[in-house]
């Protein structure tokens, strides 16, 4: 019953004016409702019409302020106006309604989701210096888990793991474009017994402790820091199998 209950635990979520992020299932989550003018089903196209609109405008505001990284939101990266509403409904970046409740009184609730990992693709692939060809070396450990509960770190896009000296260990520039373009660099979860931490760290994953973070850059110790580093031509790394623990 303990481990249910720690593998169903509250992910990680970034709090915004108008949604949230779900930083474990990557997704920006935003709500909106609209209301007929006379309270009338008749009005139902006036209320939908109302809902839509004011999702519409509160993907792109709330996008805008998802974390990058640690120095820099989305809206940084993207710019703003016209330029982040392009970026917003292009193919692969395209929110979509997931939900839409009809209520008695007429009004209409509707519940958008914005899949993080296809949007920020290009961005994240820009970054990614990581050699293609790397010859992989074979490695008892399935992936690496970081406990950052202890030193308050805030969940991001693209975090990066340092040693004491600030030099980086791990980041969206060490993956490939290959890589990068297929998945996130890191899983965020509440509690290493998730059960998204297990799919993607694994049976046998290195567990570290983080000794101090700088927003969602975590810091390791400086024995740590050689022991992850070792990690760097293996599919722990070179596949982004870390999964990083936040409360």
């Amino acid at each position: 019953m303990l481990l249910l209950s720690l593998a169903q635990a509250a992910p990680p979520l970034q709090e915004l004016p108008h949604g949230q992020v779900d930083w474990t299932r990557g997704v920006l989550i935003v709500q909106s409702s609209g209301s007929p003018n006379t309270g009338a089903w008749s009005d139902l196209g006036v209320a939908e019409k109302d809902a839509y609109g004011q999702l519409e405008l509160r993907v792109q505001d709330s996008s805008a302020r998802i974390a990058f990284d640690a120095d820099r939101s989305a809206g940084d990266l993207l710019g703003g106006g016209d330029e982040l509403a392009r970026s917003l409904t292009e193919a692969q970046g395209n929110w979509r309604i997931a939900e839409t409740r009809y209520n008695a009184s007429g009004r209409v609730d509707m519940r958008a989701e914005l899949d993080l990992q296809p949007w920020l693709r290009a961005a994240l692939v820009a970054q990614a210096q990581g050699d293609p060809d790397l010859k992989l070396t074979p490695t008892e450990r399935s992936g690496l888990v970081v406990d950052a509960r202890k030193v308050g770190g805030r969940p991001c896009f693209a975090p990066r793991l340092v040693d004491p000296e600030g030099l980086q260990i791990y980041g969206a520039s060490t993956l490939s474009a290959e890589m990068a373009a297929s998945r996130s660099p890191a899983l965020w979860v509440a509690d290493p017994a998730q059960t998204e931490a297990g799919e993607l760290a694994g049976l046998e994953p290195l567990f570290v402790v983080a000794v101090d973070a700088d927003g969602c850059d975590l810091v390791l110790s400086a024995q740590d820091s050689l022991t992850v580093r070792a990690l760097a031509s293996t599919s722990v790394l070179a596949e982004a199998h870390v999964v990083l623990v936040v409360e």
